[in-house]
């Protein structure tokens, strides 16, 4: 009887060292395992639950990596295709986001959308001849284009006319008409200012009259020229300013000025 029971002690314990060498403690999750259900590792034994789950986060990352890539590779063979709201190559095309970067440093000077201004000391000194006009607005748009400018300096003109009369002395109507010409080059958002004028000669309801016909005959010439009659604004003061001017001649006072504002 003693011989049996102690058997079966010896058998107990080995079974139990049995047990505590099959089951091992995971290093990742920390749990117990059988020491068949994992691996051991240099830095400790791993249950195979983790070694899937480690197996998955790289699958994940190898996938989310080639989506990446192909992302790039679309952007990049599709980045200057012209898109519109309904697709590609249709009506009111525009740019993708990435060919409508500009350097504001390499936006030329265009004429055509340019705003008309004036400069303030040509109202006081109006260019009367042609060939002046011609010059100093070929110059002044050399300079908006050196500057790269918005705006266009166009010279005040005044046409002179005949004593008594809305006649123009030698070229002031083909004046009158190169002024429209450089206005209808810009993008016409500025008003055309004409204002009549008389010297001091006669009474002055002669000479209201006279700066008033003189304006409306410069209009004329502007709107049949192209100008839009609702950028016209025309005005005429008689001799009522005469002493603004200090000209060397009273025939240098019966003039039409033309300016921009």
């Amino acid at each position: 009887m003693v011989l049996k029971s102690t058997n079966m002690e010896e058998k107990k314990q080995q079974n139990q060292t049995s047990n505590t060498q099959q089951s091992a403690e995971c290093s990742k999750c920390h749990k117990q395992v059988s020491s068949t259900d994992g691996v051991q590792k240099s830095n400790g034994f791993v249950c195979n639950e983790c070694i899937s789950k480690s197996k998955k986060r790289i699958l994940l990352t190898a996938i989310g990596g080639v989506v990446v890539v192909a992302a790039i590779i679309v952007w990049v063979l599709t980045g200057n295709s012209k898109r519109t709201g309904e697709g590609f190559e249709g009506v009111g095309e525009i740019q993708d986001s990435v060919s409508l970067s500009v350097n504001a440093n390499e936006v030329k000077f265009d004429l055509s959308t340019a705003t008309a201004v004036c400069s303030p000391a040509s109202t006081q000194a109006p260019i009367s001849n042609l060939t002046d006009f011609k010059n100093v607005f070929a110059q002044n748009v050399a300079n908006a284009t050196d500057e790269n400018s918005k705006n266009i300096i166009i010279p005040s003109v005044s046409p002179l006319f005949e004593i008594n009369t809305d006649h123009f002395i030698n070229d002031g109507d083909v004046l009158v008409r190169e002024f429209a010409l450089a206005y209808n080059k810009t993008n016409k958002e500025a008003t055309v200012i004409v204002e009549g004028y008389t010297c001091d000669l006669g009474g002055v309801n002669l000479n209201n009259k006279l700066s008033e016909v003189r304006a409306k005959t410069v209009k004329k010439i502007l709107v049949d020229a192209g100008v839009p009659e609702n950028k016209i604004e025309v005005k005429w003061y008689g001799k009522s300013r005469f002493n603004e001017f200090n000209y060397s001649t009273k025939s240098e006072y019966r003039r039409v000025i033309l300016s921009v504002k």
